[in-house]
């Protein structure tokens, strides 16, 4: 049989998109997490989890203890070791990474690997593209020289860029632009959202805050992951530090997070934060 042209191109996209959906079928991308994220003075960790697997990406979320075992945090979840696409979302350093060394939690990530190698790994850690022996990007090419190891040389989180809206939101290297009047401002918000985490409590949830409430939630998943509320308590978080209520008390998570540009974005005319039009001054920079 002699297939026409239009022929042989209909059958190679049909070939195309089969492959695709194999591949596709076969990637599994996780975000991991330390057991201990709930244990900040600032949401910063669970709002960043939230947006993920709200706006960002499919991925099953695992959590890694201090001793490096890892758990899923959600029932029914592929083995760790079967990732192919990894995110590390959390603290970090420029020799840390999830309040672990870099070296620890190198060897860590290997058992929990099982001698698998992922394609990538993106660590969504403050400065972990530091370049020093004890970096974490270093650290984890020499454990897993086929993967792509990417990681930003400062810090790095949610970028709003004067948008309140979690869809227009994105990761990359950010700073605060270079205003008074916006680190006023953040400090105020910081302050406020810091104070409802430590010290109010979220309907439906029996410990004495949100912080309490967020850290019963992680230990309840991190043991028995079936029947977990651990997403479902984020969900609600989010919601309360985005509400009307949140904005109207100075505590919004949404507004602290359009303050955050692109590390030395220069923004100039009336779409800055606080801008006057008595200030000659028409520019500022985000500056970490």
């Amino acid at each position: 049989m002699v297939l026409s042209i239009t022929s042989r191109l209909a059958l190679a996209a049909t070939l195309a998109m089969t492959m695709s959906g194999i591949q596709n079928a076969s990637a599994h991308s996780s975000i991991l997490i330390s057991n201990t994220a709930c244990q900040e003075d600032m949401p910063i960790t669970p709002t960043s989890l939230y947006w993920h697997l709200k706006y960002q990406n499919d991925a099953t979320v695992y959590a890694i203890s201090a001793e490096g075992y890892v758990q899923a945090l959600v029932p029914d979840a592929p083995p760790f070791k079967e990732t192919t696409r990894l995110i590390v979302l959390g603290n970090g350093s420029s020799e840390e990474v999830l309040d672990q060394s870099s070296e620890k939690f190198t060897q860590n990530l290997r058992e929990g690997f099982e001698g698998n190698s992922p394609a990538s790994i993106f660590l969504e850690t403050d400065y972990a593209g530091s370049i020093g022996k004890n970096g974490p990007s270093l650290r984890l090419t020499q454990e897993f020289p086929d993967a792509t190891i990417m990681a930003i040389k400062g810090k790095i989180g949610i970028i709003g860029n004067n948008s309140e809206n979690p869809e227009h939101w994105y990761i990359g290297a950010h700073a605060p632009f270079n205003l008074p009047e916006v680190a006023d401002r953040m400090e105020s918000l910081k302050a406020n959202i810091s104070q409802i985490w430590l010290e109010r409590k979220l309907p439906n949830y029996p410990k004495g805050s949100t912080k309490e409430g967020c850290v019963e939630a992680m230990q309840s998943a991190f043991q028995a992951p079936e029947g977990n509320d651990f997403l479902r308590f984020i969900d609600t978080m989010f919601a309360d530090f985005t509400s009307p209520e949140a904005k109207q008390g100075s505590a919004s998570i949404a507004e602290y997070y359009a303050y955050m540009a692109g590390n030395l974005r220069t923004v100039c005319g009336p779409g800055l934060p606080y801008f006057s039009p008595h200030d000659q001054k028409h520019c500022a920079t985000a500056v970490q």
